[in-house]
């Protein structure tokens, strides 16, 4: 049931994206003239549809992506064919409009997606949402050997400390650690003033994060100071060793523990079966856990503190949706890099991913409450429609900005490029763009082989 309603999810989330994106070029294409002869969510033979003025609105049978159809694009394939010099200008003919329309046709798809995600995330703040985060506590990565780091790491370097309660950060509040990392992902080689509560005292310092070649963000190289509260799912390891959720655990094989942290490195370190003592209604307790055959599965995982974030003015709310949108395209920018480092592989989803990725976060959103799930939904989908504005806008043919760069080139020029050159170049570019499913959906598919 809960890998239906994962697939029900994904495949809706990536509908609402490319239906507003394809809507995007509709309207604009409706305000500037041109007629749309078909409107389709999904590629391929149709499923469903009917025909109103002049337009087929329909659904096709594969179901990841779609395409907004204008007058003018069948007839320029035929103007290549013929050898004609002049473009195809019927009234309502997407050729016939002027560059400048043109122009704003292209830009109002991706444009679409990046007021989706400023308007959806500006109502989430407004209506406050649910915070499932650690708290401001840190603790050093280079306390443990959980990462290989190189030292002395940018929170080391500004003379942090495990234990340290981070407060500000350039000058903004942290109130947990959601706080700490949007301030310091879209920060990476900047020096931001920090601000630290160690033993009732305010300590200040600069901070450097670096870049992390992975993800395109920066990190200053701590992590989450997480209560030792555990949550046991039923039929784990750790549930017939008699384990239970809101157990503390105070030590693991006989080592005193912290935090979370201190707990994982033990695992890490020690070898099975684990003895755990844990806190229980005041009692200490001691269970030995086996882990699951075949695996290092002990079915158990850390509880994290519950808060609500404050309900925003609507003015505030929108400042916050804005903020939370430039981070992001920030953060996408920097991790452009990725594409050529040899690990594009790894790092780049198709579509078949993304569904997953979407649906997932709905799913284990529901878990906790219906709210939850919403708020994770359209957080996901507003991250990824700010993505897909920022790869749209690239001058590559077949994507909006290589339509674009040919408008401009023609507003430079003062003429347009021949017929047979422009269909040349959006044939090249659907050609690039199949490769391009192909290789992507393959990756998909190790990644799930690989699960």
């Amino acid at each position: 049931m809960t890998q239906l309603v994962t697939i029900f999810f994904g495949i809706l989330g990536l509908g609402i994206m490319v239906l507003i994106h394809e809507l995007g070029h509709f309207l604009a294409a409706k305000a500037n003239g041109v007629d749309v002869e078909v409107f389709s969510l999904g590629w391929g033979r149709r499923l469903v549809g009917y025909q109103h003025r002049g337009t087929t609105y329909q659904i096709s049978w594969f179901p990841l992506g779609g395409y907004c159809k204008m007058k003018g694009d069948s007839a320029l394939r035929e103007a290549w064919r013929n050898e004609d010099l002049e473009y195809p200008s019927e009234p309502g003919s997407f050729f016939a409009a002027s560059p400048w329309r043109r122009i704003a046709i292209i830009v109002a798809g991706p444009l679409a997606n990046l007021c989706f995600a400023v308007i959806v995330l500006s109502l989430i703040w407004w209506a406050g949402f649910r915070i499932d985060s650690p708290g401001n506590r840190i603790v050093l990565a280079s306390d443990y050997a959980l990462d290989a780091v190189s030292e002395p790491t940018p929170a080391q370097a500004a003379g942090l400390q495990s234990g340290d309660r981070v407060t500000r950060i350039a000058g903004n509040d942290i109130a947990n650690f959601q706080d700490l990392r949007r301030h310091i992902s879209p920060a990476p080689a900047r020096d931001l003033p920090i601000t630290v509560e160690r033993d009732g005292m305010l300590l200040s310092a600069i901070i450097t994060p670096e870049l992390d070649p992975d993800t395109g963000a920066g990190r200053i190289w701590v992590y989450p100071w997480i209560e030792p509260i555990i949550d046991v799912r039923l039929g784990g390891a750790a549930s017939i060793a008699g384990l239970r959720s809101g157990d503390r655990v105070v030590a693991v094989d006989s080592m005193a523990v912290r935090h979370s942290i201190d707990v994982v490195q033990r695992l890490q370190d020690g070898a099975a079966p684990v003895d755990f003592t844990v806190e229980r209604e005041g009692q200490p307790l001691t269970f030995t856990v086996v882990p699951d055959t075949g695996t290092e599965d002990l079915g158990l995982g850390f509880r994290l503190p519950q808060s609500r974030s404050p309900r925003l003015s609507p003015a505030a709310a929108l400042t916050r949706g804005i903020d939370d949108t430039w981070n992001t395209m920030a953060l996408t920018f920097g991790g452009f890099a990725r594409l050529f480092d040899g690990n594009a592989r790894n790092q780049v989803a198709g579509p078949l991913r993304i569904t997953y990725f979407v649906g997932r976060a709905a799913t284990d959103g529901f878990e906790n409450s219906f709210g939850a799930g919403l708020v994770r939904f359209f957080r996901l989908l507003c991250l990824i429609s700010i993505v897909l504005f920022i790869m749209n806008l690239l001058p590559l043919p077949a994507l909006d900005g290589g339509h674009l760069a040919l408008y401009v080139t023609e507003l430079i020029r003062g003429k347009p490029l021949r017929p047979a050159v422009v269909y040349r170049i959006q044939t090249l570019g659907m050609s690039l763009l199949l490769v391009l499913a192909i290789t992507v959906t393959f990756s998909d598919i190790l990644f799930f082989v690989g699960r």
